[in-house]
Order: structure tokens, then sequence, then C-alpha cells
């Protein structure tokens, strides 16, 4: 897949590599967790600088990124508006009606993909990516892919990061509303996370929130509670491991700050249904 190359250079960055077995591991995981439903027609593809102006509200057939490079954005959908500021971008679904307003204090530069998604169906809403390592990688090869000679690679390329956005943030939802903040941000704390600091208190404290009532709101949006979300994520990052690292199970256990590996394993095998070893060697 041609998504797998630019991915690559996100996991090793990560030091999530495991020497000769990248690329069938990589294939492997997309099968389990995302089959990869989601095909992309790139239509549009634009670079630019604003100021001071306005678009006017409406909406299209197809889907829509906006990334921001610098700058600030107000966007504007339905009776609601959100000001995007650089390292953010927005993704808006076929049909939404929305415009954007540009400050004139400051040009706004921004990277606009306009696409067609060819097998995800359903009734989706504006979603908004947090400024976090991945919307950095995002916006960070983009930029480059942009810099290059316009071939049909570069493009099948775009159209490959475009799928797999869409993949993670729309594949296994309904897509009845924007991820709040409360759950974005906890997303950030676990995205390069050392985990012997992340517990529902932590969480909770660095996010402004008391733990019962956050752990309420995750209930009430998510049907899990804090501590299961946190659950959920810390396996995560252990398949990660797991799969592209070459620690040992007893290394990824203190990484994951589990007592000791026998923890981790009943940890590991009461989400994943396998041990930790059969995980890896299965792969």
């Amino acid at each position: 897949m041609l998504y797998i190359n630019i991915f690559k250079s996100y996991l090793n960055s990560k030091t999530y590599h495991k020497h000769g077995k990248m690329e069938q591991r990589l294939t492997i995981l997309e099968k389990k967790e995302h089959s990869r439903p989601t095909e992309t027609s790139l239509l549009f593809v634009d670079h630019c600088n604003k100021i001071d102006c306005a678009t006017i509200s409406h909406s299209h057939p197809y889907w829509q990124m906006e990334f921001i490079i610098s700058g600030t954005i107000l966007a504007f959908m339905h009776n609601s508006s959100i000001k995007l500021k650089a390292g953010q971008a927005l993704i808006l679904p076929p049909g939404k009606m929305h415009s954007f307003k540009y400050p004139k204090e400051a040009t706004t530069e921004i990277r606009s993909i306009k696409f067609i998604a060819e097998n995800l169906s359903g009734e989706f809403q504006p979603y908004l990516l947090e400024d976090t390592a991945e919307c950095r990688f995002l916006i960070k090869n983009l930029v480059e892919l942009q810099s290059m000679k316009s071939s049909t690679s570069i493009y099948r390329i775009i159209e490959s990061l475009a799928a797999t956005v869409l993949d993670l943030h729309f594949g296994h939802t309904s897509g009845d509303a924007m991820e709040p903040s409360f759950i974005a941000k906890t997303r950030e704390l676990t995205s390069d996370a050392k985990w012997q600091k992340i517990t529902p208190a932590y969480v909770a404290k660095k996010i402004g929130y008391s733990q019962v009532h956050l752990s309420r709101l995750f209930k009430n949006k998510l049907g899990m509670t804090l501590k299961v979300f946190l659950d959920n994520e810390r396996h995560k990052a252990a398949k990660r491991l797991l799969l592209y690292s070459d620690y040992s199970i007893s290394e990824i256990s203190e990484k994951l700050a589990h007592p000791d590996p026998f923890c981790f394993s009943r940890f590991f095998k009461r989400i994943q249904g396998m041990s930790p070893r059969d995980f890896r060697n299965s792969a």
C-alpha cells in the first residue's frame, strides 16, 4: 500500500520498528484493525495564503480537509463556529454547510484537500483534528508532498493519506458528532505517554475536571468510563510495541507501567483474547 512507505518514517521516529518484519506486520495490523474499506479519489489539492477575506456559506458533494500551517481561521458550520489555529485541521464531510473567515491581522497559510470517499457510507459531522503529533505528522508530509513535482504517484500517496485519516476517525463510527475536546485532550495525553503518569486522576487534573465528572462524560459520550478508555489506549500501545519494536515482553510491561510481566500478560489477554507472546508470534 502506498501509505505504508510514509507511515514507516513515522513509526521509525517512534522506535516502533522490527527489522525485516515491518511491511508484513503493517499489512497484518491493517487487516485486523481497519480492513481499509475506504478508497479515495483526489479532486483538488491547494496551497494558499489568505488575509482579510471570507467565503460564502456553501456545501459540496465531496470531502474536504483544511490543514492550518500558520495563522488562524474562523470556521462556521450550521449555527456554531470554531477558531482553527496552526497545527490543527478540520475534516468536512459531504453536504455540510460551512464558510470560512480569514482575519485581517495576519496572513493565514492553509493546505486544502478535496476528494471523494468511495466506500465510506453514513451520515457524518465535521471533525476537528487537534494539534497533536498525528496532525503535525500529516501536515509535515502534506507540505513535503506538495513541494514535489506533480505526478500520479504523488496524488495517489495523498489519496492514501486522506483514506487513512478517514479510516482512523470515521471508519468505525456513525459520525454523529465532532469529537469533544475532553476526548481529544485525553488522546493527546496518551499519544506519547509516559504511562507511569497516566491514571484517571492524572488525566482529570491535566484536563481540569474532577475524576468523577470526567468519567461520567466519557460514559455518556462513548459508553465507557475514563478508566476503560485509558485501558484501551494502553492496550493499543502494547500492540504497537509488540508488532513494531524489538523490546522484550518484560521491557514492554515496564514501559507501559505494569507491576510485572504477569500482570501485563493478564491485562493484555483480557482485552485481546490471547497472551502478548501469542499475539506477537501470530504476526
